[in-house]
């Protein structure tokens, strides 16, 4: 137990066990907060990985990974932190890969942080937050879609651009200009293109 208002402006991680603060917790900009999610923190199963006796205030980066064997299913939701009340947003995150057409839903509803997994992401949802975006191109320019970066993810990128599951409070990215991510895209399509002519030609 931490007896004193906290301000995390490091890297806090919470795995295999619980962190309790007896007053406020500020995650400031710039901070890391990573939690092991596990059956642990299924709600209403355990205490939370974060336990402020004051305020939680959000801010730097979330990011969450997945304890040794354990594979979350469809509606479960785990406490990542429990408090007074709930102010801010995350300005960035990195969250564990979901089967297709699941999401993460991140709440932040009276104190309680919630994340839970739920069902109707748009296609071109390459970072599992529900919303197709800016940072949906840079995973997919990271290779971290389905079809490690190829043509077909590319366009199903495009078509779905802008489409959103739903809305969290608890995040808040910010996105690149939507000029900036077609002329992108565009540039991208067509490095697949002559890479794709290349390969055809030597072969």
């Amino acid at each position: 137990m931490f007896d004193a208002n906290v301000t995390n402006q490091g890297r806090l991680e919470v795995a295999g066990g619980a962190m309790a603060f007896s007053g406020d917790l500020t995650l400031a900009i710039g901070s890391v907060l990573a939690v092991e999610l596990s059956a642990d923190l299924l709600l209403g199963s355990s205490t939370p990985a974060l336990n402020a006796g004051g305020e939680l205030g959000l801010g730097g980066r979330l990011e969450v990974a997945l304890a040794d064997g354990f594979v979350p299913q469809f509606n479960d939701a785990f406490v990542i932190a429990a408090a007074s009340a709930a102010t801010g947003q995350f300005a960035d995150y990195e969250l564990p890969p979901l089967p297709a057409g699941q999401f993460w839903g991140i709440d932040a509803v009276g104190g309680l942080l919630t994340l839970t997994v739920r069902d109707g992401a748009p296609g071109g949802d390459f970072n599992f937050d529900g919303a197709v975006n800016g940072r949906d191109f840079l995973a997919w320019q990271r290779e971290a879609s389905p079809g490690a970066g190829g043509a077909s993810d590319l366009a199903s990128w495009q078509s779905t651009y802008g489409q959103s599951a739903s809305a969290s409070p608890a995040i808040a990215a910010p996105e690149p200009a939507a000029a900036t991510l077609a002329i992108a895209a565009l540039i991208a399509l067509t490095r697949l293109r002559v890479s794709y002519d290349a390969r055809r030609r030597e072969s």
